[in-house]
């Protein structure tokens, strides 16, 4: 959607300067009735220059040869006079009507215009309305807003289908810009018609206070909202498509404004597109018609580092019956070994380059990169040590946390600490280490997770939607929030949504770059990481090479070091403990490869290409204070995949300790 500017923009580019339809009118006049002295005007007709030889016939777009040329243009062949003044009469009518033309389509053309920007305006202010009408839950002011913005956008097609249109379509150059100004003006109508109309009548469901009372959420009209998107998604899928497929604009003021409406309805086609992913399969996972089912949410700690985003240091489990949620119980499960046979599943090439202990303590799950497999190992831990069935695995980080407590609002745990959107990060993964004893650390973290976790859906209904899908969305793209779901097609959804942890099966290209603390130490507080990606190789197949160098450095100085706890700096006595100690995974996109591994150190490389089955490498990296590693390496793609490469890191702390 656009803001009200973007629409005083749309309505400018049509009128720039108030005299495009007149300019378009002159244009056409002059293109029809300009001639030079020195040539006929192309007409069909045999004419003949007045010579005093012979006269002889001339087709279609070619000259006589000898002879003159009046100021009244060209003469039929003589003697009949009479006909001659007829035919010059009818050509100088012909001549005078195309001008008129010109002159006419500019100026309905003008007006046209006037109103034009006057609907587009009405439009952009209802969009403003609709955004903090669906915010405040008022759902009678949607609708009434949504039937104003209708009338706007169907009087702006009325308009654009106007002849004068149509005839401005043909002017050279500027009729390509007309021509994606009237199907911007098509798009707007089906959108209206076709998507938010529909989402507006059904805005009670929209509605997030109706989907959410008590702690529970309403099952019934979350089916009814998600017949709403499935016929909407369709309709915003193919605007989205109509729109990406305009060509590239003349008009300045015209290209800003395609610009803008590729972007935005990129956006929102992902966006409904997602939704319309989940919606159909969220009864199920809410348990509808009484069903129980059983969820084991993991806190992540990014501090001490692992794949898929930090130490599964807090494990609870979470029950959900026609849409109660409730919290049923909590554990800390690192270091427990399963009993004698019911260790987790996993294959000898995991084994091989994630090493034993992913089978052996539930601590070291998340050092498998690929939370499709580390979700499932998590939860084959849980029912092997605690018992039940577990139906998916959900993982977040204090990051995530404090997103969600920047929307809900903040808590205050036993121990009187008030965690909220402004500090949950950094009392989570920093304050309580310099503060607690660290037998008491992962319980305070249990605690503030299911602290959150109940704030969450006590205070849900109050929670602004665009703001929740925001936070939900850059949460799954940074790894913050994963989720892997034993039933298949619930794991399909989340793949589809960004939720299943698998990066490096994106649909852009990207390659994943991991990292696994192996001090013991809550040390990645200190952790700054990022990567540049070269512009692409164009290779003789097809395919696209990119170079990209990520560097971590070691942001801890001597000061801290001195007066930092023992459980921060870690346990590992085989390294300096004010290192920065890591396995490093690089794994290539979907069908890509990845090659020319260097350390700036110069450690060693191991290929797993054999190992995982997938084109990767691994490395043990150790690293002091304020020391900067830097990892090179080369990235090659499939032809046809596009010439973008991301690269996915494994989320850390930096952001809220602000390297």
């Amino acid at each position: 959607m656009r803001a009200a500017s973007d629409g005083v923009r749309f309505a400018d580019s049509l009128g720039e300067s108030r005299t495009l339809g007149r300019k378009i009118g002159f244009d056409m006049g002059k293109h029809f009735s300009q001639s030079d002295g020195n040539k006929n005007v192309r007409g069909r007709g045999t004419y003949v220059r007045k010579s005093s030889g012979k006269a002889r016939p001339v087709g279609f777009n070619s000259y006589a040869d000898g002879g003159s040329m009046r100021s009244n243009g060209w003469q039929p062949i003589e003697p009949e006079r009479e006909n001659r003044h007829v035919v010059a009469k009818v050509i100088a009518v012909i001549l005078l009507l195309l001008v008129a033309i010109g002159g006419v389509t500019g100026f309905r053309l003008y007006r046209s215009v006037k109103s034009v920007k006057a609907d587009a305006q009405v439009v952009m202010d209802s969009v403003d309305q609709l955004k903090e009408s669906v915010k405040s839950g008022d759902a009678e002011t949607t609708r009434s807003v949504a039937s104003n913005m209708n009338i706007s956008v169907h009087n702006i097609q009325n308009e654009l289908d106007d002849p004068a249109w149509t005839i401005a379509s043909f002017v050279p150059v500027l009729g390509d810009d007309v021509r994606s100004v009237r199907k911007l003006g098509d798009v707007l109508v089906d959108l209206s018609d076709n998507a938010i109309a529909p989402l507006a009548i059904n805005a009670d469901e929209v509605n997030l206070k109706n989907l959410v009372k008590n702690g529970s959420i309403n099952v019934e009209a979350l089916e009814s909202l998600s017949d709403v998107f499935a016929t909407a998604a369709p309709v915003v899928t193919r605007d989205a498509e109509a729109v990406q497929s305009l060509p590239d604009a003349h008009l300045p003021q015209v290209a800003g404004v395609l610009d803008k409406a590729k972007e935005k309805m990129g956006k929102a086609a992902s966006a409904i597109d997602k939704a319309n992913s989940l919606l159909p399969i969220l009864p199920d996972m809410l348990g509808k018609d009484g069903q129980t089912r059983n969820y084991l949410l993991i806190a992540q700690n990014n501090v001490e580092i692992r794949s898929t985003g930090g130490f599964y240091g807090s494990w609870c489990l979470v029950t959900v019956t026609d849409g109660h949620i409730s919290l049923t119980d909590s554990k800390t499960l690192q270091n427990i070994e399963p009993p004698a046979g019911a260790n987790p599943s996993v294959s000898g090439g995991e084994l091989a380059a994630f090493g034993p202990s992913i089978a052996t303590n539930p601590g070291s799950t998340g050092f498998m990169y690929d939370f499709s497999r580390a979700g499932n190992v998590a939860a084959q831990f849980w029912q092997a040590l605690v018992g039940g069935h577990i139906d998916g695995t959900i993982a977040v980080d204090p990051v995530f946390l404090q997103r969600l407590l920047a929307l809900t609002g903040g808590v205050t745990t036993s121990n009187g600490v008030t965690v909220d959107g402004s500090n949950a990060a950094a009392v989570l993964m920093h304050d309580s280490y310099w503060t607690m004893p660290s037998d008491q650390t992962d319980l305070f973290f249990a605690e503030v997770a299911a602290l959150s976790f109940n704030k969450l859906t006590s205070d849900l209904g109050g929670v602004n939607v665009k703001d929740l899908y925001e936070t939900l969305n850059s949460s799954m793209d940074d790894g913050r929030l994963q989720v892997w779901m034993a039933n298949e097609n619930e794991e399909a959804a989340m793949k589809a949504i960004g939720a299943s942890g698998q990066f490096t099966e994106d649909k852009t290209p990207t390659v994943g770059f991991y990292m696994n603390n192996v001090s013991f130490s809550k040390i990645e507080w200190y952790l700054k990481s990022g990567s540049e990606v070269s512009a692409p190789t164009v290779n003789a197949d097809g395919s696209r090479t990119f170079k990209v160098t990520t560097s971590l450095t070691n942001m801890l100085d001597s000061a801290t070091a001195a007066g930092a706890p023992d459980y921060v700096l870690g346990g590992n006595q085989s390294y300096d403990k004010t290192n920065i100690t890591e396995w490093l995974y690089i794994v290539a996109p979907s069908g890509g490869t990845v090659s020319n591994v260097a350390i700036s150190d110069g450690s060693a490389v191991n290929d797993l290409d054999e190992t995982l089955g997938i084109s990767s490498y691994s490395a043990l990296v150790s690293f002091g204070m304020g020391q900067t590693l830097t990892v090179t390496y080369d990235v090659t793609i499939p032809a046809g995949a596009g010439d973008t490469l991301n690269v996915h890191m494994t989320p850390t702390a930096q952001e809220s300790a602000g390297w």
